[in-house]
């Protein structure tokens, strides 16, 4: 059996995964996004072979950074009120960390809420770097499902568990 026939699952998802991020960078630099590697970032979390798995990443990362830029969004407009930095960072981690050891799923909450807190130091309105974070991670989830889903219409294949060299016991 050659190579590619062998591992033509492996080699479609990386091809999945390489088109998800390519696309999400050049659609991201299209709207002049600020940073479109977030996008990237996201579609190669995102992007899996089989439609189900991608489409449910893409939720719950969409809404897990949806989640943490609206609470690192809430507690960066306290910044004026004159509380130091120092205090306001547990008021930030603390429940986002919770929400990530109880719904591992959601761990990009606590990144967003960091991302969109950090960004926001410098800047008259917090507001832009909350909406900035949520259009590039909701893009790259976006065209990552996509793809996925794509190529899952396009190619069948067996759930990898079942494949010769995908790591069984």
């Amino acid at each position: 059996m050659s190579f590619f026939a062998r591992y033509k699952a492996e080699l479609l998802e990386t091809l999945a995964i390489v088109l998800a991020t390519v696309l999400s960078y050049l659609i991201a630099r299209a709207l002049n996004l600020a940073e479109p590697f977030w996008a990237v970032i996201t579609a190669a979390i995102v992007a899996r072979l089989t439609a189900r798995v991608a489409v449910y990443a893409a939720v719950y990362r969409l809404a897990a950074t949806l989640a943490g830029a609206i609470y690192g969004l809430l507690l960066a407009f306290a910044r004026p009120s004159g509380l130091p930095e120092p205090l306001l960072l547990p008021l930030l981690v603390a429940p986002l960390g919770l929400l990530a050891v109880f719904q591992p799923r959601l761990r990009a909450a606590l990144i967003a809420g960091i991302i969109v807190f950090s960004a926001a130091a410098h800047l008259d309105t917090p507001v832009a770097p909350a909406l900035a974070r949520i259009m590039e991670v909701g893009l790259g989830a976006v065209v990552a499902a996509a793809i996925s889903v794509l190529f899952g219409l396009i190619f069948t294949l067996p759930p990898r568990k079942t494949r010769p060299g995908a790591g069984n016991p």
